[in-house]
C-alpha cells in the first residue's frame, strides 16, 4: 500500500497515514472480485480517500471487466481497473492509459481541492 503526500507539486511516500492526503492501494485479482476488494479493504483504514486499483489477471488487452462499484458502496473509494499478465505486468492496452489518466487527474482533485 502506498501513501501519498504532495511536496513541491510532487508526489512522495509519505511515512505515516497521518501525513498522507490518500492511500492508493493495488488489489490483484486472484479469487473472486468481492473476496478480494473485500480482503484489500480490511486492510485500509477509512480515514483517507483511497484509489483502489483493481488488477484484472488477463493476457487479452480487450478484456471486459466486471462491475465492482457495488463492493465498495458508502465508502469514499475511487476504483480504477487495469489487466496485467504475470510475466508482462500491466498490459500496454487503451484500459491502462484511461486508468492512468483518470488515477492522476484523482489525484489533482484530492490535493488541490483541499
Amino acid at each position: 500500500m502506498t501513501r501519498c503526500v504532495q511536496t513541491f507539486g510532487l508526489y512522495s511516500e509519505s511515512s505515516t497515514l497521518e501525513e498522507s492526503n490518500f492511500i492508493l492501494a493495488f488489489c490483484p485479482l486472484v479469487s473472486r472480485i468481492g473476496t478480494d476488494i473485500d480482503a484489500a479493504l480490511g486492510k485500509i483504514p477509512e480515514s483517507k480517500p483511497v484509489i483502489l486499483v483493481l488488477m484484472h489477471h488477463t493476457f487479452d488487452p480487450d478484456y471486459v471487466v466486471p462491475d465492482s462499484r457495488r463492493f465498495v458502496e458508502g465508502r469514499d473509494i475511487y476504483l480504477v481497473d487495469c489487466l496485467f499478465y504475470e510475466d508482462q505486468g500491466l498490459l500496454e492496452c487503451s484500459r491502462n492509459h484511461v486508468a492512468h489518466q483518470n488515477i492522476l487527474q484523482k489525484i489533482q482533485v484530492w490535493l488541490f481541492s483541499s
